[in-house]
């Protein structure tokens, strides 16, 4: 008899992937809008993306500041009278801005739907940016930002980073409360009306939508103020730091971050897959080495992990992890020493073959949902992949073998190639 408590249930070889592609639709000379598949579920998500970000501002805290205060006020109403509004039709808004750009997520009621985008975008493009309104930010921001610089996950990040990138790199981005000082009306505006006018987004529809929805938002774009994606400037050169192992010890805290980071270079639509199927097994879940060794087995971290984000250049890896001052060193230490296993002991067996599904269980269920696609579209757009990206993810991820591992962690997961810093209460 089968003691079905001590074996684990078998898993299904996830080897399919179906989606829809998106329909799209050309507002003016250019594809603007993608429409995924319609839900019947009654509500409508429009998320868009418009280039530009925190690499163009031309002072620290100009891109976030101007949307975050988008929907602050106009002539005709009150920020308080415009949030009224959108919460009175049920529906939400957020703006978010990063270093590639700005991205708006407007959701409502289908039977609010149109209504929620008109209001949103006539107070957005005719923003005015009160006084008043951006004394609260800066207050907001100024006491957010004293609180961060008391935290060492704020000071490990910033320190590795600037490591890699340099003080003034898109890439690095940190304030100092100085500079949240610096932020006026006058700045604000002319970055609004430079980089985040909805007329140069792409725009990704999802939900419960149909041919009226498309043709009033085409209604809508037609309104919208003429306005043309700029060109991205060049990044200034910057060789990155001699030392390799940065320290910054912090007063009243028992606690260090670590924080281990190196550049990559770009990574194409395949190799994507590989990549972050190799940094499943190092640090991407639960499963991984990192969590189950030194978490797990030794005790050493409150939890680490590992992933990879683009950046203006190509992509950076990072590895981090918060314990306490006891086990800094020795957790570092430890690191340094599962990574260079993922070359000398590469991923094989039951291990290689449990991460295989995880991923593709991610792959698969990451489609979940009406609003998801209009995720991954935005996905491959910021990276510039096509949907190869999509179709060959599952059949990359089975076929990757244990040698290929091996040469990826050989080639990009070496420790001595990593940057590496602690923060905190640093012990000798």
């Amino acid at each position: 008899m089968i003691d079905f408590r001590n074996t684990a249930p078998l898993s299904k070889k996830i080897s399919t992937l179906e989606y829809r592609v998106p329909e799209e639709h050309s507002f003016g000379d250019h594809v603007r809008l993608y429409q995924s598949k319609p839900a019947q579920n009654e509500v409508v998500k429009l998320q868009l993306f418009i280039p530009g970000g925190s690499r163009f501002q031309s002072r620290k805290n100009q891109a976030r500041g101007a949307a975050t205060l988008s929907l602050s006020g106009t002539a005709q109403h009150t920020s308080d009278q415009i949030q009224e509004q959108i919460e009175y039709w049920g529906s939400s808004v957020d703006f978010d801005s990063h270093v590639f750009g700005t991205d708006i997520s407007i959701k409502a009621l289908k039977k609010n739907f149109i209504d929620t985008v008109s209001w949103v975008f006539e107070h957005h493009v005719e923003a005015l940016y009160p006084e008043a309104e951006i004394a609260i930010y800066q207050q907001t921001e100024y006491a957010a930002m004293q609180r961060k610089l008391t935290t060492p996950r704020y000071w490990a990040g910033r320190k590795s980073s600037e490591a890699v990138f340099g003080p003034n790199s898109p890439m690095t981005g940190y304030s100092d409360l100085e500079d949240l000082k610096q932020i006026d009306r006058e700045t604000l505006m002319a970055y609004h009306k430079q980089w985040i006018q909805p007329g140069m987004g792409v725009w990704y529809l999802s939900g419960d939508t149909d041919a009226s929805t498309i043709s009033a938002l085409h209604d809508i774009w037609k309104m919208l103020p003429n306005a043309q994606v700029q060109a991205v400037p060049q990044e200034r050169e910057f060789s990155p730091a001699a030392i390799k192992h940065i320290e910054h010890p912090m007063e009243n805290t028992s606690q260090v971050s670590m924080v281990l980071c190196r550049e990559l270079p770009a990574i194409d639509e395949i190799q994507f897959h590989k990549m972050g199927l190799l940094n499943l097994i190092l640090g991407g879940f639960f499963g991984s080495r990192l969590m189950q060794e030194i978490r797990e087995e030794r005790g050493l971290t409150y939890g680490i992990g590992s992933y990879i984000s683009q950046t203006t250049r190509g992509n950076m890896w990072n590895i981090s992890g918060e314990m306490n001052s006891q086990n800094a060193r020795q957790a570092l230490e430890a690191t340094r020493e599962i990574m260079q296993s993922m070359i000398d002991n590469p991923p094989s067996g039951e291990e290689l073959n449990r991460a295989k599904s995880y991923y593709a269980g991610q792959v698969r269920s990451s489609f979940d949902g009406p609003f998801a696609m209009a995720n991954k579209m935005r996905g491959l757009h910021l990276r510039g992949y096509t949907y190869r990206h999509l179709d060959l993810a599952l059949d990359t991820v089975w076929s990757t073998d244990t040698a290929e591992l091996c040469a990826l962690a050989d080639n990009y997961l070496r420790p001595d190639t990593f940057y590496s810093a602690l923060a905190g209460d640093i012990l000798p």
